[in-house]
């Protein structure tokens, strides 16, 4: 199924390199904050770096093909392990200002005029924090006195450096596994193996986010020591979670997993459970809603649902895997959702989207950003509109209003989604992995031939990309709210900033809309925004869109375990969406 895409927007690399240059000697001044604020500020400029140092360190890559100690790889290692060092320090409540000058040599060498950067799906989506890797990195320190630290970029070079701070180690290496998704492999140059295997009794860290459905990126660089004679115990895996290979890795590499030491420090071991109390994500909060009567509750994964809905057969499919953090948690007599919104600017992006958004009256209110997470109100008299007895005329207007903000919402300057070739492209994979090839060809030969027509007016917007009407609270007055509006526009998928057919597809679909009413949200959102589609243009969004969340919800569903009581949702959730698109297809 074609579901995910690396979002990249582009930069100017030196100006880039110049204002994180002149963020990183401001740290000095930081020193005097409070300790919350100086840590936030210290990770964010640290998960900047990060994406800018893995962006000049993986367009070497691409001309060369074969990961090197080169001078560029080797300064980005130094800088951001000096930069997590600090961060170490400053966890344990000491202020360590890293070397202002680590960032200089960048300047002396030939790295490119434009960085395409990626944004960190770790970082701004599942709440993995720097912090976790330290302190699992510190906790493992004992078992050997040497270490070869092998960050797995992406974001695995950035952790690399966290683990290199946490066990006292050398900077780390990194590398780029390449290959189809769930097999891939290295392409490891002779001066880099040399580095790697210098060290004959040093035990080797692989560091990176994960393990995904594959696995294949740990098992990848496991596979590539032990071909070489390293022995078994001498690799050690520094993951995100605690939990095994995807249902997609290899025999081979799940054996190796359940075998081999790994070394974990859970989220909820840091900021939920953690020994450091102002660190307690309840804590960050104390300033605006006051002393917490009680400990975070989770409602991730789909555990809000109990709490929304009377009745479980309500409940609709969840998609744990891509369901950011979410916690409820009581203060001065009123309830708050503490909801992961993203490390750094990424958060305060959307900490000031949701302020627009609140102001409009569209979404819950919400009071502030704290590393990481954004509070809003918990409204617990609210009720799904998917169990709501509303009035049609009500859900159009509500849609109206909250696509009209959207309107204004013009995606420059931001990572632009697909565009309507791989729109197309997409539910001809989609359709032909579920349904087949007959179905598949017939949508290319009816949508090919006017792609001409969807192009001609596509222009993305940060949209809202979930549309589902239990993502709609009524309120007991009648009122409708939008929640979970926020980033599902920068989401690790390969829809991304959208044209506004797209949000228009998804509450046709989502809403149950009927053809009047949809001709009436069509007619009210031209009126007042100027978006006017016609309804080739709007057909097209509508197939797209079902066979995005026909592949979306297929994959969800086959990373599952047999067993998962998730499954009967998921695959009703398949058989409504594939019904769809049978129905658009053959109208």
């Amino acid at each position: 199924m074609l579901v995910f895409s690396d979002a990249e927007r582009v930069a100017d690399t030196r100006r880039a390199l110049h204002a994180l240059r002149a963020k990183w000697r401001g740290l000095a001044r930081a020193g005097r904050l409070p300790w919350a604020s100086r840590h936030a500020r210290l990770v964010a400029l640290f998960v900047d770096v990060s994406e800018l140092l893995q962006a000049i360190v993986d367009h070497e890559f691409q001309r060369t093909r074969i990961d090197r100690p080169s001078p560029t790889a080797l300064a980005a290692a130094h800088a951001l392990t000096a930069l997590a060092r600090a961060l170490r320090a400053s966890w344990h409540g000491r202020v360590e200002c890293p070397d202002p000058h680590a960032l200089d040599a960048f300047f002396e060498m030939p790295i490119p005029e434009r960085a395409r950067l990626r944004a960190m799906e770790g970082y701004t989506h599942y709440a993995v924090y720097p912090e976790m890797y330290v302190l699992a990195a510190e906790q493992a320190r004992a078992a050997a006195s040497e270490w070869c630290v092998v960050g797995i970029r992406s974001i695995g070079l950035s952790l690399g450096a966290c683990v290199a701070a946490g066990l006292d180690a050398p900077a780390p290496f990194s590398v780029r596994p390449i290959g189809p998704p769930f097999q891939r492999a290295l392409a490891i140059g002779p001066a880099l193996e040399a580095r790697l295997l210098q060290g004959p009794e040093a035990a080797y860290a692989i560091v990176d986010e994960g393990p995904g459905l594959s696995g294949s990126s740990f098992g990848c660089v496991a596979d590539w020591l032990e071909a070489r004679k390293v022995a078994p115990e001498r690799i050690h895996f520094f993951p995100s979670h605690r939990g095994d290979v995807g249902a997609r890795g290899s025999e081979a590499h799940r054996a190796r997993w359940k075998r081999s030491a790994r070394h974990v420090i859970d989220f909820e071991d840091v900021f939920l459970h953690g020994p450091a109390k102002d660190a307690r994500l309840e804590q960050m909060f104390v300033d605006h809603l006051g002393p917490p009567e009680g400990p975070c509750e989770d409602l991730g994964a789909g555990a809000w649902r109990a709490h929304r809905f009377a009745h479980e057969r309500d409940w609709p499919a969840c998609l744990p895997h891509r369901e950011r953090r979410k916690y409820r948690v009581r203060a001065a007599g009123t309830s708050w959702l503490l909801r992961f919104a993203g490390l750094g600017r990424y958060g305060e992006e959307m900490m000031a989207r949701a302020r627009r958004l609140a102001a409009e009256g569209l979404v819950p209110p919400v009071l502030a950003y704290r590393h990481g997470f954004i509070a809003e109100e918990w409204l617990g008299d609210h009720i799904p509109l998917s169990v709501a007895d509303v009035p049609r005329a009500d859900v159009v207007e509500a849609v109206v209003r909250h696509l009209t903000f959207l309107a204004r919402e013009r995606a420059q300057g931001a990572a632009m989604g697909a565009m309507p070739l791989r729109l197309l492209e997409m539910l001809e994979h989609n359709i032909r992995s579920a349904l087949g090839q007959e179905m598949a060809r017939h949508a290319r030969q009816r949508w090919e031939g006017a792609l001409r027509e969807v192009v001609a007016c596509h222009e993305p917007i940060l949209g809202d990309n979930k549309m589902h009407a239990w993502e709609w609270l009524v309120a007991p007055n009648g009122r409708i709210l939008k929640t979970d509006a926020l980033d599902h526009h920068a989401a690790h998928d390969l829809i991304g900033a959208q044209d506004i057919g797209w949000d228009m597809a998804g509450a046709r679909i989502e809403l149950g809309l009927s053809n009047a009413d949809h001709e009436s949200l069509v007619r009210a959102v031209a009126l007042r925004t100027g978006y006017r589609r016609t309804h080739t243009q709007l057909a097209f969004y509508q197939l797209a869109y079902a066979a995005f969340q026909l592949g979306l919800h297929t994959m969800q569903r086959d990373a599952l375990e047999a067993g998962h009581p998730e499954i009967p949702r998921l695959q009703a959730a398949c058989t409504r969406y594939a019904q769809i698109i049978g129905r658009l297809l053959y109208a």
